[in-house]
């Protein structure tokens, strides 16, 4: 065991392995309400885009929804993911394993939320991009706190290549952010030409 998880100990008596076990099993119950009651509430907001599409008139209340719920289930999901999945078993990780279990689900969520949910209001891609977006963050986290987990369990330092991940996502996010704002941007310009046309065509 080293100093830092010695220390970790010493902070928080109590059987540390017992508590973590008990974390993983209580991640796995958080796991499923995320996958089979909140992936559905996605799958709904995500296709009224596409349903508008064939249904022009419902426009004027499918709209708002999707404008109120994009922002609503970003600010969700990514508490959900902190307080249910991240936070629970930081006081039993180390203190370099604190660090590290935080920053990488923050920065993968960094990374592919814009993507997923950005684009739940563009017609038909957003009815794929936004649940897959939200399994895929959800099962991440899950994943990778318990991996966390079990190397806590078996008294396995940080290796090297986690840390280098880390700076590797660092840079990715900024990237993302940077390809997401031009991508947004362009289409904002296509979707204006397109209208100019249609309304020359008129």
């Amino acid at each position: 065991m080293t100093a830092e998880q010695k220390l970790s100990t010493l902070q928080h008596p109590g059987n540390t392995s017992e508590i973590l076990v008990e974390h993983r099993r209580n991640a796995n119950k958080k796991a499923e309400v995320l996958l089979y009651r909140i992936l559905p509430v996605v799958l709904t907001v995500s296709s009224l885009s596409t349903v508008t599409l064939f249904l022009p008139f419902l426009a004027a209340v499918t709209a708002p929804i999707v404008a109120v719920s994009i922002p609503v289930l970003i600010v969700t999901h990514a508490v959900l993911l902190r307080f249910w999945f991240v936070n629970p078993p930081r006081r039993q990780f180390s203190l370099s394993r604190r660090l590290i279990s935080r920053w990488v689900p923050r920065l993968i969520f960094v990374i592919l939320a814009p993507w997923g949910y950005g684009f739940m209001s563009v017609p038909s891609l957003g009815v794929f991009a936004s649940p897959l977006v939200f399994v895929a963050l959800t099962i991440f986290t899950h994943r990778y706190i318990g991996w966390q987990i079990q190397r806590q369990l078996e008294s396995k330092p940080i290796h090297i290549v986690e840390k280098l991940f880390l700076v590797v996502l660092v840079g990715a996010a900024a990237l993302s952010i940077v390809v997401f704002c031009a991508v947004a941007y362009g289409l904002g310009v296509l979707v204006e030409f397109l209208h100019t046309q249609i309304q020359s065509w008129i």
